[in-house]
């Protein structure tokens, strides 16, 4: 289980625009924009303030691979 990428459905080229809050602690929390555009099937565009980066999703639309960050293994 697990939530699909904003933007991992519709046509090729769709873009969807949210907001989520940049939490630290001690300090008050942050609103940052992020948008996500469909590039193909299983990658889509996204961009936030000093980030723009390349995702690939499965077949169910959700990430797999945030380059620099984070890469899901499968467990055997």
């Amino acid at each position: 289980s697990g939530t699909s990428a904003p933007g991992a459905t519709g046509e090729t080229g769709r873009a969807v625009s949210t907001e989520s809050a940049w939490l630290e602690p001690f300090l008050p929390p942050v609103r940052m924009a992020h948008r996500y555009r469909r590039i193909d099937d299983r990658m889509i565009r996204h961009e936030a303030p000093g980030c723009a980066v390349s995702l690939l999703m499965d077949e169910e639309g959700l990430v797999v691979d945030y380059p620099g960050l984070w890469e899901r293994v499968t467990l055997r």
